[in-house]
Formats: structure tokens, C-alpha cells, sequence
């Protein structure tokens, strides 16, 4: 059974071919959504935008480099970092002072507020329930994508080539932190 992408209403199955022959009926859901999207390393990943709760510039992060979470005030409040290229990559994003990036500021499931750093603007899109697919927990298991749950294809530039966005699964992220913290592997 398909589910829904985090922050997102249900998605249609539209292939009957994975419903036993039948077509499932669509949800009451929007026909759109928005989402967050930004590079890291080479991948796309995305938000839903009624996830995020503000994109900021990135301000200076401190960590052990140990592993993938650092800390950072933003206001009055110390924000949890969580860098997705360390943890997906092996090897922390670079930032320099001519271009800091940017940090997604999420809630976690424990309603934590995290800050997801990128070096790139993150952008604003609008996709239709269509594009977005579950991903096969089998193939998150086995491969770097096990952050995402659901995979977006979208037509981008003026050629018309498809990209595949990758939707976080914030709850898969804080569970593997957790699980490196107390020595599990990552």
C-alpha cells in the first residue's frame, strides 16, 4: 500500500497494475504541492513546504566533524544541524565566507526544530500529485537513499529532461543519528 510523503496529503496509485488489476480511487486530496527542493552532493532532495519552517542563510556551525550533526543560534534558540552530505557522502559540505549556503529549518518528528545546511539557494516548486512515487523500501535499504521516501519526477530547463527529487523522510534521518550515537552503524 502506497503512503503518503511526510507533510504531504495521500498520493493516487494511478497504476492498476499495482493494485491487484483495480485502480484505486484518489484521495480527497490537492491535485499540486509544494515543495522545498535542494541539492546535496549530487542528489535533489525536497520538502514539503507546510514541513518547512523558514530557509535562512547558513550561520557559522559548530561540530566535532566526528559525525553529522553540529549546533548552531539562530535567535535565541540552539538548533541541531544535521548534515545529510556527511552522512550520505562521508565527507562534510564546504562552505566558504563569499558563499555561506543556506539552512532548511524542518521540525523533526519529536518536533525538534533541525537545520538542514546546502550550499545552493533551495528552490520553490509547485508538482501534481502524479509525479511522486513511494520508493521501494527494499531499494532504501540497500542504497544512500534510505532518507527518502518518495521519489519526484520533473521536467526541468527548457530541454524538457526529466529529474528525480528525493523526499526526506526526517523520521529515517533522526533514527539513523540515533542509532550512530549509540555506536550503531550508519
Amino acid at each position: 500500500m502506497q503512503t503518503s510523503p511526510p507533510g504531504l496529503p495521500p498520493v493516487e496509485q494511478s497504476d492498476p497494475s499495482l493494485a491487484g488489476g483495480k485502480a484505486i480511487a484518489p484521495p480527497a486530496s490537492p491535485a499540486s504541492h509544494k515543495l522545498i527542493a535542494f541539492p546535496v552532493g549530487s542528489l535533489r532532495l525536497a520538502v514539503a513546504m507546510n514541513s518547512i519552517s523558514r530557509v535562512i542563510n547558513r550561520p557559522k556551525v559548530y561540530s566535532s566533524g566526528l559525525n553529522a550533526v553540529g549546533i548552531t543560534t539562530v535567535g535565541n534558540r540552539e538548533l541541531t544541524i544535521v548534515d545529510l552530505h556527511q552522512q550520505l557522502f562521508g565527507t562534510a559540505q564546504a562552505y566558504s565566507p563569499e558563499r555561506p549556503g543556506y539552512l532548511v529549518l524542518t521540525p523533526a518528528p519529536s518536533g525538534e526544530l533541525m537545520g538542514i545546511p546546502t550550499a545552493e539557494t533551495p528552490l520553490l516548486l509547485e508538482v501534481d500529485s502524479s509525479q511522486i512515487r513511494e520508493l521501494p523500501e527494499s531499494y532504501r535499504q540497500a542504497d544512500t537513499l534510505w532518507v527518502a521516501s518518495h521519489i519526484v519526477r520533473i521536467n526541468s530547463g527548457e530541454d524538457g529532461a526529466l529529474q528525480s527529487l528525493f523526499l526526506l523522510d526526517m523520521a529515517a534521518v533522526m533514527a539513523r543519528l540515533m542509532n550512530q550515537d549509540r555506536g550503531g552503524r550508519g
